[in-house]
């Protein structure tokens, strides 16, 4: 895979579609950890590997990625991908 290829946002695990949600969502690493009972270490690697999975650069592009492919899932009329996580 070339540095400009991406993989989709669904082949990422269900610990990163959930980290990755609540990153586009504008929270913090810490929060994030205490939402899903992770350590702050746990959830900067996860952060690490979603955006090179993604080929994000920072973690607003990797919101950018998420609302497009939102967007173009609702268009398919396949419906919204909505995450659940428990607390």
């Amino acid at each position: 895979m070339s540095a400009y290829e991406t993989e989709p946002l669904g082949t990422l695990s269900s610990r990163e579609q959930q980290v990755a949600a609540l990153v586009s969502d504008g929270l913090s690493n810490k929060i994030i950890a205490r939402q899903l009972d992770l350590t702050e270490g746990t959830v900067k690697r996860h952060v690490h590997n979603i955006l090179l999975k993604v080929g994000a650069h920072n973690r607003a592009q990797l919101t950018l990625l998420m609302i497009r492919e939102d967007h173009e899932i609702g268009a398919n009329g396949m419906g919204r991908l909505d995450l659940v996580i428990d607390t």
